[in-house]
Parts: C-alpha cells; structure tokens; sequence
C-alpha cells in the first residue's frame, strides 16, 4: 500500500533535484579523496601486498551483499530519506579514525584496523543504495531521467576536475618531496573527506522524498514473508537477464581494477600529480560526454548505450600490456589514449547501467529488485579482486619476453581481464529493454548525422528565439538526420506557426514512421495551422496508417488541404489509398474544389496499377483540357503498355503543343515504340524548340538511344555541334580498318566523312541524305526504319533541324 505522504507539486520535485546535484557534488569529493590513486597509495603505506591490495577493493563490491537485507528493511519502514542519511552520513564518518590509524595504531595492526574499519564504512554506505536508488527513480520523471542524470554525473565530473589535482599535488609534497610525514598527508585528505560528507548529508535532508510505494508482501509473515520477499527479483525472468549481465561485468571490472592503479606507482613510477592529471582529464572528457550519453539514452534506450560503451571499455585492459617504464613517452601516449577512451565509455557504462536499471525494475518491489542487483554484481565484483590477487601472486615469478615487452604478472591479469569484458559484453544479448533500439541502428544513426546536426538539434531544443529555431529547423531539414526526429516532433507545438510548418516539412524529408503520431494529430487540428503540411509529410513517410485520416481531410477539409492530402495518399502505395483517391475522383465535393480532381488523378498516377488506368482512360474521351492532362501524366507514370492506344488516339486529334509533348513522354513511359510514327507526324504540328526537343527524346527513349540523345539535346548548340563531332569520329575510328578490305567499305567511310564535312558547314538536309541511304541497306527494326522514313520525307521536303539530325545519326550509329 502507498504512504500517506502527499504527493509531491513540480516545484518540489525540481527543488529536490537542485539538492540531489548539491548531494552529488560532495559525495564526489568524498569518493575522490577517500578511493582511487589515494586509497591506494594509503593501503601501500600501510604496507599491503597484491593479495591484501586484492582484498581491499573487493571490500567496497562486497559490502553490496548486504543491500538485499537493507532492501527488506527499507520496505518494512517506508522512510528512505532517514534511512539513508543516518548511515551514509555514519560510513563517511568513519573516515576519521582511519586518519587516525597512523598516528594511534602500532605498526603491525595498522592494516588490520584499517580493513575492519574500512569494511564497515563500506557496508554502511552500500545498504543505503537500495533505498537511495528507489528515492531518486521516484523523484526524477522518467522522460527526463538520461537527461538529468547526465547533468548530475557531469557535476561529478567537475567536481573531480577541481579536486584532483590539487589533492594530488598535495600528497606528492609528503610521499614524494617529503616535505612533511605521509601520515600528515593522508589525514589532510581524510579529514577533508568527511568535511564533505556532512555537507552532503545537509543536502540530502533538504531533499523532499516523494511517497513510496510499498511491495505486497506480508512483511508480518516472518521468515517465509522474507524469503517471499527475495526471491521476486530471480522469478522475474527478463531482470535475471540484466542481473547476470551485471554480474559477469562487475567481475569483468573489477577483475584487475587495484593494479592499474599499483602499475602506476610501483611500475611506470608516476607520480600523485601525474595519476590525478590523468583523473582530471578522464573526468572533463566524461563531463563532456555525459549529455550526448543522456540524449542518446533518452532517445534510442539504453541498453544501446551499454553495449557500445562496453565494447568500448573492453580493450583497454589489454593496452595496458604495452607500457612499460624503458620507454616512457610511449607509455605516455598509451595511457593517455586510455584515459581518453575511458572518459567518454565508462561514462556511458554509468550512466546506461543505472537507467537501465532503474527503468527495468517495477515501482511497488524496486528496493527489493535493486537490493538483488547490487547483491549479485557486489558479489561479482568483490569476488574478482581477490582472484585477481590471488593470480598476481603465483604469476609474480613468471617473466618471459614478446616482442621487446617484458611479460610477468601485471600484463598476465591484464589479458585475462580483456578476455572476461567480452564475456560479458555477448552476457547483454538476452537483456530486453522494450522501445530501445540496437547498437548496429544507433551507431549507423551516428554516423549518418552530419557533425552541424547536433549543434541544430541544440538550438531547436533550447532556444528561446524563433529566429535561430526557423533556421535549425530548416538546417535540419537539408541534413535529413533521424537523430533530430524527437526535437522536430515536439516543434510541432512550438507557438510560432512557421516554426511549426518548418518543423513538418522537416519530418517529411526525414521520413521517419515515428513522426507518424505526432503529424496525424496535427493532421486532425485545423487550428494548428500545418494541415497541408503535415499531410505532405505523412505522403512522403509514405505509413498505411495515415490512409484514412488523409482520407477525411480530402473529403472534408480546405482546399488547399484537400489538394495536399490527394497528392500525400497518392505516395502511400496500397489497395486504401486507390480506393479513396478513385471514390473522391467521382465525388461531389471534388466538383466544388477547384484543382482536386486534377490531384486526385496526379496522385492516382503513383498506383501502378493497370485496372487504375483503365478508369482513368475514360477522361481522354469525356473530360476537359485540364483533366486530359493529368491523365495524360498520371497514364504515363502508370506505365501500362496498354494504355497505349488511348494516347495515340489522343494524340491524333492534337494540335496543342504542350499536350502533344506531354503525350509524347507518357507514350514514351508506356514503353509504346508502335507509337514513333505517330509522334514523328506530330513534329510536323509542333513549333516549340522545347516541345519537339521533349517529343524527340521520348522517340529517342523508344528506341533505346537516350543515354546518347539526352545529354546532348540538354547541350547548347555549340556544344551539341561538338557532341556530334565526335560521334561522327567514333564511327569513322571503327570503319577505317573495314575500308581498306573493301570497295565497299571504303566508299561508306569516305561518306561518312562527306557527311560529317555538311554537318560541320550546317548542311543538315545533304548529310542526312547520306545516312538514310546507307541506313535503307540495313536490316533494322520497325522502329527505326519508320524513323529513316519519315527523315528521308523531310529531306526530300527540305526539312532537317539539328536535334532531328541527332536522332538520326543515334539511330544510325
């Protein structure tokens, strides 16, 4: 049952996530000077070994055994805001005996104390994760969880940038430079450390807790009520998944995780400053890729994120092998490609392995489902340090050489862990995270998106001008990117109405179905003012599902919108959109809207289908000037070679020249070369240069010389005299060997000259004649030889231009 807590108003909720970021910032201070490079150096200062330096970064991993006990607790009690900072804030605290250890502890118990106490520290701080992880997933909406928590991670990234490298500078006066006891210098940081965790404890009693719901369980029933309690997480067969993944990647993670750390310092000899530069650098580079990780979570899933991020991780232990102190520079440029890697991927590891979990486990049981997880994956990863030790230990007399690379213990384990990431890496197949998309379409959407794109995606989503979102809008537009899809629908309700249409249009060119949605209920919206376009990117998306809705604005809506909803179900190709294109063709209420019939008929042009053109046939015979030419196209665009008659017998009784040339390309679309003498005689009618250009290369696509005729026709006259030139070349380059075999040959080469020499001179009637007589001894087909009929008509006529010359000399050729 629910608390009787009141739900919490969006001022609230955005005032507790204020205090989150502040809880974030010094938790991250205390993580930084208690953890990493410092934990290290303090353990070594105590004098651990491998095996002992194994044991104490598995602590923190085991300590997460306990979060499955902590989860039951939290369930019975309902109050995680109290739970969790009355034991984090006592685990933080306890930092201040370790700082003690050195100065009250004798030597030989120094590491003993220190591991208690560091155990228990860890343990406090690890069974308030359940709690803490229920608390933050209620508070944040699910919509804006990759987005906000990227935010929250990359201010724990600046706040890592801030304090390592003072930190370790710090240090470096005391271990390094000995200008004051390490034992100083490790105080100094632990002390500040817990400074930062009682100012993160205020700032997270200031943050609200929204109710929460509790799990059924009968928490009263005892230990079957527990046990009932436990085992909801492993019955739940897709969460089983995603734990043995995060299983098998904790081990993957951790498996070496102390050494790299202990390489550092005992092998390459780097220093505090150095390491911490390193941290620093990491740091700023995950700061940066933080947002791109959380709108790429956001907007394609995470578990998407998890997998290129994970392969991305998967190498690095393996690089390590190829550092080594003798050559230092290169061992420079090796980490520092690392760190490179690691800053962007492990970023994207963090933040996809929380949202993903958060996401995956259910409102009434998620303390429960993330006690299990945090159990199976400490488990994991505290088991894998101490292996790892284990294995630094009995390979340490191991030393072979590869390749001028020395090969003991450290580049042992190193490879071992490489092999264990893709183990887990194929561990997240089975993972299901519904919606999401794979990483195969997420990287091809990447890489397809121009590197401007994301700059406009940026201002489309932020900006507060209309001016800058017109112009991203368009950008968006030309760059025809999926990535922006999200942004360009929620333009759809931006206030500025050109802002809107930009926006639709955009989604048209983008043509992806996920803007179907959003563009369907604008469709149904006059007052939105982007009918028409949203119809015309619904046509070019080209989804059945927007038939009907199209459908109702045909019959029902303005003109303008009529017209753009005709041409839109004309692109989407199905037996619906026929049907409603052919039903509004005979309608009454297309009559009373000027142009709609003509669009429904240029839309039904689109269907490719012949029982189509046969309904369309019957307005050459009984419809105006205006329909016969839309007809005409959309017969044309058909394609029907049966057609064909209905044209030719339009075509007779043509004088208009633009219809003449426009059935001349429909003839030409149908495939109809029984039509050339019909469209030959129809050059006798037609004066526009532009009109007999269109009819001869319509003749020229029936007899299969358009890949020669168009270029040379779309020429200037100049350049087309050129054009012709060199085909005369081209045929006399091939009769030259044939006429030194024959008299026969040798008198078609030299006419071929003769006939080249009137072109060049502009004798088109005298070389045509040449041709002809030459042609009329060929065997050809029908086609051609009505052509070479009707040219050696013209001749006799005295009639040849330099685009019917042309077409000969191609037919010829």
């Amino acid at each position: 049952m629910s608390a009787e807590k009141p739900q919490l108003n969006r001022l609230e909720i955005m005032r507790a996530l204020k205090y989150s970021n502040w809880d974030a910032v010094y938790a991250t201070a205390f993580v930084i000077l208690t953890g990493g490079a410092f934990l290290t150096g303090f353990a070594l200062y105590l004098r651990a070994n491998d095996f002992w330096m194994g044991i104490i970064f598995s602590v923190p991993m085991l300590a997460g055994l306990f979060q499955i006990v902590s989860s039951y607790f939290v369930e019975l009690s309902g109050n995680r805001k109290r739970f969790c900072g009355t034991y984090s804030l006592i685990g933080r605290i306890l930092f201040l005996p370790i700082l003690l250890i050195p100065f009250i502890v004798p030597p030989h118990f120094r590491f003993l104390v220190f591991a208690i106490l560091f155990l228990l520290s860890n343990v406090l701080l690890s069974i308030t994760q359940p709690a803490w992880s229920s608390w933050i997933s209620d508070l944040v909406p699910q919509d804006m969880r990759g987005r906000y928590f990227g935010k929250r991670n990359m201010l724990g990234g600046l706040t890592t940038l801030i304090i390592s490298m003072p930190a370790g500078w710090f240090l470096d006066q005391s271990t390094k430079y000995h200008r004051f006891p390490e034992r100083i210098g490790f105080a100094c940081l632990f002390a500040t450390a817990v400074v930062c965790a009682l100012m993160s404890f205020a700032a997270l009693m200031h943050q609200a807790e929204p109710p929460m719901v509790r799990s059924d369980v009968n928490h009263t029933a005892g230990l079957k009520g527990a046990l009932s309690f436990y085992r909801m997480p492993f019955l739940d067969r897709e969460f089983r998944a995603y734990v043995l993944f995060g299983g098998l990647f904790a081990f993957s993670q951790f498996f070496a995780a102390p050494f790299f750390l202990v390489y550092q310092l005992e092998k390459l000899k780097f220093s505090y400053t150095i390491i911490q530069l390193f941290t620093v650098y990491t740091s700023l580079l995950s700061m940066i890729s933080l947002p791109l990780w959380g709108y790429i979570g956001d907007k394609f899933g995470n578990k998407p994120i998890i997998a290129i991020s994970t392969a991305g991780v998967a190498l690095l232990p393996l690089i390590w092998d190829f550092t080594t102190r003798k050559h230092l520079l290169m061992a420079y440029l090796i980490v520092t490609f690392i760190n490179t890697a690691s800053g962007v991927f492990w970023a994207g590891v963090g933040l996809g392995q929380f949202n993903l979990l958060i996401a995956s486990t259910p409102m009434k049981n998620k303390s429960v489902y993330v006690g299990a997880w945090s159990a199976v994956v400490g488990l994991a990863g505290g088991v894998a340090p101490i292996l790892s030790g284990i294995m630094m230990t009995a390979f340490k007399p191991v030393h072979f050489v590869v390749e001028d690379i020395l090969v003991g213990n450290y580049q042992i384990v190193f490879f071992i862990n490489t092999i264990f990431r893709f183990v887990a890496l194929a561990s997240l197949k089975p993972v299901v995270e519904r919606g999401s998309a794979s990483a195969k379409e997420v990287l091809a959407q990447l890489g397809s998106a121009p590197v401007g794109s994301w700059k406009q995606i940026r201002r489309l989503q932020k900006s507060s001008n209309e001016g800058e979102k017109l112009e991203a809008a368009q950008s968006l537009k030309s760059s025809r990117t999926t990535l922006a899809v999200d942004e360009l629908v929620a333009a759809l309700d931006d206030p500025s109405l050109h802002v809107r249409e930009e926006a639709a249009i955009a989604l048209g060119e983008i043509r992806d179905i996920r803007a179907t949605p959003a563009l369907l209920s604008k469709l149904a919206d006059p007052a939105s003012g982007i009918v028409e376009e949203c119809a015309l990117a619904l046509g070019s998306i080209g989804d059945s599902q927007a038939v009907n809705a199209l459908g109702e604005v045909l019959e029902t809506g303005e003109t303008i919108d009529s017209l753009a909803a005709a041409k839109a179900i004309g692109k989407i190709r199905c037996a619906e959109s026929q049907e409603l294109l052919l039903k509004a063709l005979n309608s009454e209420t297309t009559k009373n809207k000027p142009g709609l019939a003509e669009a429904c008929i240029r839309a039904l042009g689109n269907s490719g289908s012949e029982r189509v053109a046969r309904e369309l046939e019957q307005y050459l015979e009984n419809g105006n000037a205006s329909l016969q030419r839309a007809v005409v196209r959309a017969l044309g665009d058909i394609g029907s070679a049966r057609s064909a008659s209905a044209l030719m017998k339009l075509l007779d009784k043509q004088n208009d020249s633009a219809m003449i040339s426009r059935i001349a390309v429909s003839l030409a679309m149908c495939g109809a070369s029984e039509s050339i003498p019909n469209l030959l005689a129809s050059l006798e009618v037609v004066h526009s240069p532009v009109a007999r250009k269109q009819i001869i290369n319509a003749i020229g696509n029936l007899v299969g010389v358009e890949d020669r005729l168009y270029p040379s026709l779309a020429m200037e006259s100049y350049d087309r005299d050129q054009a012709v030139s060199r085909i005369f070349q081209e045929m006399l380059r091939k009769d030259r060997a044939a006429s030194r075999e024959s008299f026969s040959a040798k008198r078609r080469y030299r006419s071929l000259q003769l006939a080249a020499e009137h072109y060049q001179d502009g004798r088109f009637v005298e070389a045509a004649q040449i041709l002809i007589r030459y042609a009329s001894d060929q065997k050809e087909s029908k086609s051609v030889q009505a052509i070479v009929d009707w040219m050696e008509k013209w001749t006799r006529e005295g009639v040849m231009g330099s685009e019917e010359f042309l077409l000969l000399l191609l037919v010829f050729k």
